[in-house]
């Protein structure tokens, strides 16, 4: 098609052949598309370049529509190769009713009543047992096989979905529509999860199909995560995050009347703000499927504890933050007093925004058992006693033994 564009356009300048297509021949997608790719005349310079990217995007598009094409042969195969295997269970079952039927409803004749008793006992006893265990049988391989497809197929959209994400990534730095694709993905995962706890508590004997299902999963999360998580710390660099620890806001750190430090999460506001709230919904919900998979894998357990981790979202605030403060901590090194003084002024300042902004959004993705208030208190506490243990207590240690020493 590109090149017929471009036979189109050479006739029409050394005036041979047809002429250009009349704007009225185009449908109104193309010709929002020529009117957002050329606003002015320089435009026209980028015409090889969107010929180009154009020819990426088919090329992309093909690729998808072979892999979707070698996943539908694929299951079409093994929903083959299943539906004959029922198909012959189907019709041991049926000569089963048959021959069940045949014999209570067509006694032989001259058989005595002793002879109907004992036949009736063993048809009680031996055929309508062995019958239901085929029946059951038969209803145990439909399920197992629609289950795997289904499976398949979820599991195929994510991959699909991670890929497409990722390619995407590298061609445009749309965060728009990486978010999109990544949230989408999230919800195949959900799906996929909600069949494995069924199948868990349902089919325990499943484990080979549970297994496998799992593999395919970690290895999507295992892209997905990583990438969200560039995506989120991205953002809070555009917020201005961590906050600027020096100037006024840092003196007289004793003091109780220094001026709050500024918030960049109370001054967000339009499209930021709607990024940075996707954004952290998606990291929400990734936890919260993270911890729903690994109480599944754990169940029998006991190892409530190990499933728990901190939030995600809050450390990524924390972590960043921390590092900024270091450079004051390094400072005050035989004052830990203004080391404390400090990291309780960073608490106290942000603790509000973590009730007001981030709360709601923790409790929109359903993430259970989570305080962002108490995820950020404790974060900051655990930052500040790493600090202290690598940093300030050797040397207040050293000093000791030293004094020690003299004063013996």
């Amino acid at each position: 098609m590109i090149e017929d564009i471009h036979g189109v356009r050479s006739d029409a300048i050394h005036g041979s052949g047809p002429g250009l297509p009349r704007p009225t021949d185009l449908t109104p997608s193309i010709l929002r598309f020529l009117a957002d790719e050329f606003r002015a005349a320089e435009d026209l310079s980028k015409s090889a370049d969107l010929e180009s990217g154009i020819r990426d995007r088919c090329a992309n598009l093909e690729a998808v529509l072979d892999d979707l094409g070698r996943r539908l042969s694929e299951a079409v195969a093994a929903y083959a190769s299943h539906a004959g295997e029922v198909e012959g269970l189907l019709g041991r079952v049926r000569e089963g009713l048959i021959d069940l039927r045949a014999s209570v409803s067509e006694p032989s004749q001259g058989v005595g009543e002793g002879d109907r008793s004992e036949r009736s006992e063993r048809i009680l006893l031996e055929e309508l047992p062995a019958l239901a265990k085929e029946v059951a049988r038969v209803e145990t391989v439909r399920a197992y096989a629609e289950t795997a497809l289904k499976l398949d197929s979820l599991i195929g959209d994510v991959e699909d979905t991670v890929s497409s994400s990722v390619a995407g990534k590298l061609r445009t730095h749309n965060a728009v529509n990486s978010e999109e694709t990544r949230q989408m993905a999230i919800s195949f995962l959900k799906d996929i999860e909600d069949i494995l706890i069924s199948v868990t508590k349902t089919r325990p004997q499943w484990t080979r199909l549970v297994a496998a299902v799992d593999h395919r999963v970690d290895r999507a999360l295992a892209v997905l995560r990583p990438q969200a998580i560039a995506d989120h710390r991205s953002l809070l660099v555009s917020l201005g995050w961590p906050p600027p620890l020096t100037g006024s806001n840092l003196l007289n750190t004793n003091s109780s009347k220094t001026a709050e430090l500024s918030n960049p999460l109370f001054s967000m506001r339009g499209d930021l703000k709607s990024k940075y709230s996707d954004s952290f919904l998606s990291l929400c919900c990734l936890q919260e499927l993270q911890r729903r998979r690994k109480t599944r894998q754990l169940e029998g357990y006991n190892l409530e504890t190990l499933i728990r981790q901190p939030l995600w979202v809050i450390e990524e605030l924390v972590n960043p933050i921390a590092v900024a403060a270091q450079r004051h901590f390094s400072k005050w090194v035989e004052k830990p007093e203004f080391v404390f003084a400090l990291v309780y002024k960073i608490t106290r300042d942000f603790v509000d925004s973590m009730d007001e902004i981030l709360q709601p959004l923790v409790d929109k993705a359903r993430l259970v058992g989570y305080s962002c208030r108490e995820e950020w208190i404790s974060g900051m506490v655990t930052a500040l006693s790493l600090y202290l243990s690598k940093e300030v207590f050797p040397s207040m240690l050293i000093f000791f033994r030293k004094a020690h020493h003299m004063l013996e």
